[in-house]
């Protein structure tokens, strides 16, 4: 198990695939001292000693990362709430719902959620920085830890904003879109930084959300207990394709952002998705309206224990306009996701129930301790072969075994199985025609003790498995099992009709070999990489025949709506075709795939990267190919 660095209200995820353990490893990163000391030590003349600011490419674009010294490598975030000498991130703690929580120190402090980035000297650019946007503002940082005197340093901006690490490792993205909701004065969203100075946003996705009984526009952003549907808001002094938030306004009320075209789920129109320039980068209308994000939205907790956002900006005003909802009809479940009839049952088994996500409905948990916690699948798994399997498998690199599945309390398995002792029972919207069990032998809890006989809980031929740290958070939506036999798939959350059910995703491109492909971001423990898709000779347009085994090892590249686009991909070229996994997306009418097996290697830098390995192989009588944009 492994605390994300930093991330005190994340609690603890799974230390999956070992990418943090191998790249900190290959670094040599055993301890994290102050910026500059190590640099200083070995240095045989004192100059130069600033801290050099570069930049490397990533899954969302070309971003800034630290250049020299120990944390050469790491990405470095900017939040909305910071400005000038104005700290959103302070440097003192404050009282958050799990207690005293510090979102700024010293570049060593694991006890900071972002530590700063500092210098001893003026800083440096590197390529592609420019050297008249690098600056430092001083900050007063607590003791590491809490622990003796504080200190005063020079933390490094760039175009004004004060720069923060946050991964554990070089090559990482784990800090893009973090949202900061309800904890003040953090109340900001977290981003990249991109070489002119401005945030460098994911894509993003449009969807829908309840509130007051509502249905209102919303976007799914990442918070300490996972994704959260946050609703984005119109300003009435606003025009049509013109932002009239500006300033201290922009600070409270963070225009949403993107880096391409924005993805639709929930039924939403794509084509009433627009865009817009503004001081902020490029910002996302709906209908002609700018859309923004409230720095203090509300967050509540349901009594299944689910985190809402409360739509709490609504009616505010600020600088002569006032903020509102954008309400819409209700919204539909998504295509490929048909409702099924609510049943009862009653007995000793676990009942597995639906309740809303920020993807749409999925299955839970539904009784016993674990009631309320969110159930996944994975693409390499069927009710005879299991892709996540019980025994341990040797991690590349070195880094010894790791255990897939386990029981339910065992926190050494990365997916625990959700078992039953007795027939498992159907809740409200899920069909017991659907549920099944499979018999597992599973280890003994942390490696102790006798291996034990279990039902395992399956639902359409889906083993289902456990992720989160507690009811109501979706953090394993998407993951993707790359280089690991023989996980190998993509996970995700079960609709009630069985199938996956995926985010809307985006398609952008990426180089492999020296070749623009196209290609997805997915979520890995290293954070995002962009994977590149592939087409299947014997498809023909708008029709999948990869199917059966094929589809185990080639996973559809699903959505629940509409992908996103960025790098330049035409949002016409993008479709979606029905196949059995769900809704497929399509480029140029040829069916996307991602390869199960893909293959990783590392850089020298110790970051990770996807090597193509899937490019020319043949399955069934047909050969998967990189797709060229």
């Amino acid at each position: 198990m492994l605390k994300l660095r930093g991330r005190g209200r994340s609690a603890v995820v799974r230390a999956r695939f070992g990418f943090v353990a191998v790249a900190a490893l290959v670094a040599g990163l055993t301890s994290f001292p102050v910026l500059g000391e190590s640099a200083a030590s070995a240095a045989p003349t004192p100059a130069p000693t600033g801290t050099v600011i570069t930049t490397a490419s990533t899954a969302f674009g070309t971003a800034l990362v630290v250049g020299s010294g120990p944390y050469a490598g790491f990405s470095l975030y900017m939040i909305t709430s910071d400005h000038g000498t104005t700290f959103g991130c302070t440097a003192t703690p404050v009282t958050g719902p799990n207690g005293p929580q510090l979102c700024a120190g010293q570049s060593n402090d694991t006890n900071a959620e972002w530590p700063a980035i500092t210098t001893t000297g003026a800083p440096i650019a590197g390529p592609g920085v420019s050297q008249g946007l690098l600056g430092t503002v001083t900050r007063t940082f607590e003791g590491v830890g809490g622990v003796g005197p504080s200190v005063t340093q020079q933390q490094i901006t760039y175009a004004g904003h004060p720069l923060y690490l946050f991964d554990q490792a070089p090559g990482q993205v784990t800090g893009e879109g973090w949202d900061e909701a309800s904890l003040p004065p953090w109340m900001g969203v977290w981003s990249l930084v991109a070489p002119s100075g401005l945030a460098l946003p994911w894509t993003g996705t449009l969807t829908t959300t309840t509130i007051g009984g509502q249905t209102v526009l919303a976007t799914p952003m990442f918070t300490g207990v996972g994704w959260i549907d946050f609703p984005v808001y119109s300003y009435s002094k606003d025009t049509p394709w013109h932002s009239a938030c500006t300033g201290s306004c922009a600070i409270s009320w963070p225009a949403m952002l993107t880096s391409g075209i924005p993805g639709v789920s929930h039924g939403l129109p794509p084509w009433k998705v627009g865009l817009l320039r503004s001081p902020a980068g490029t910002q996302v209308s709906y209908d002609g309206k700018p859309l923004y994000l409230y720095g203090d939205e509300g967050a509540t907790m349901t009594a299944a224990g689910v985190p809402e956002a409360t739509g709490s900006g609504n009616g505010l005003s600020l600088a002569g306009g006032t903020f509102a909802l954008i309400t819409l009809p209700p919204a539909g479940g998504g295509p490929g996701i048909p409702a099924v009839p609510s049943t009862t049952a009653t007995g000793p088994g676990t009942v597995i129930t639906a309740t809303t996500t920020p993807f749409g409905t999925a299955l839970v948990v539904g009784s016993g301790q674990y009631a309320g916690y969110s159930l996944y699948m994975i693409t390499s798994d069927n009710e005879t072969t299991f892709g996540c399997t019980a025994t341990p498998v040797t991690l590349p690199f070195g880094l010894g075994p790791a255990l897939c599945t386990g029981q339910s309390d065992d926190t050494n398995a990365e997916w625990p199985a959700i078992t039953t002792t007795g027939a498992p029972i159907a809740g409200p919207g899920v069909s017991q025609g659907l549920l099944g069990t499979v018999t597992r032998t599973l280890e003994g809890v942390g490696g102790v003790g006798p291996s034990v006989t279990q039902q395992q809980i399956t639902y359409a031929g889906h083993p289902l498995y456990l992720f989160d740290r507690a009811p109501g958070q979706v953090t394993g939506e998407g993951w993707d099992e790359p280089g690991l036999p023989p996980w190998m798939g993509v996970w995700s959350l079960v609709a009630p009709s069985g199938q996956a059910l995926p985010w809307a995703g985006t398609l952008t491109t990426t180089t492999i070999d020296g070749r623009r492909v196209l290609a997805t971001p997915m979520l890995t423990q290293a954070g995002w990489f962009d994977f590149p898709v592939y087409s299947y000779s014997k498809d023909n347009p708008w029709h999948s025949a990869c199917t059966g085994s094929c589809a185990m090892a080639w996973p559809a590249l699903l959505t629940s709506g509409h992908p996103g686009v960025t790098n330049w991909l035409s949002p016409w070229s993008v479709g979606t075709v029905r196949t059995a996994a769900g809704t497929q997306v399509s480029y140029h009418g040829k069916p996307l795939y991602l390869f199960g097996g893909e293959g990783i290697t590392m850089s020298a830098a110790g970051a990770f990267e996807v090597t193509g390995s899937g490019n020319g192989l043949s399955v069934a009588g047909g050969t998967f190919t990189l797709v060229s944009p």
